[in-house]
């Protein structure tokens, strides 16, 4: 089976008695996939980044307030903080949003903090206390 950009990523941990969910995050995303669906196994052979988990945690947060993929709302505050990569058409040219692979993880910081700072206008109170919130329903905090 050919792996999808857009597919879910869920990192396990081998451990005693078979495969945990490697972070909260890891294990609310195993918990919504259906009854019988069929997961890939991929060992992986570089630690997972935490900033690039934070990324994802405010965009899953935040996309639900807003009521938005987080896919999508991760496009959308990469193009408007100008994190672009300019691919030339003919009759124009258009700006793709950067690929979150390209930047390390202090990068990955500071653009979470300018994301937050956008969001916060948006859903009309502080991002991390939507974090916050959310981890203490799902009973990690």
């Amino acid at each position: 089976m050919a792996r999808r950009k857009d597919d879910l990523t869920i990192v396990l941990t081998v451990g005693r008695g078979g495969l945990h969910p490697a972070l909260p995050a890891d294990l609310e995303a195993l918990s919504q996939l259906p009854l019988g669906t069929q997961v890939e196994v991929v060992k992986v052979t570089k630690p997972r980044s935490l900033a690039l988990v934070g990324w994802w945690e405010l965009m899953g947060v935040a996309g639900k307030a807003l009521e938005q993929p987080p896919r999508a709302l991760s496009n959308r505050l990469l193009l408007e903080m100008g994190m672009v990569e300019r691919h030339v058409r003919i009759g124009g040219f258009t700006d793709d949003p950067m690929s979150l692979r390209d930047f390390d993880e202090t990068q990955l910081r500071r653009l979470t903090e300018m994301a937050k700072l956008l969001l916060a206008q948006e859903i009309g109170g502080d991002p991390d206390e939507l974090i916050r919130n959310h981890k203490r329903l799902r009973g990690a905090a």
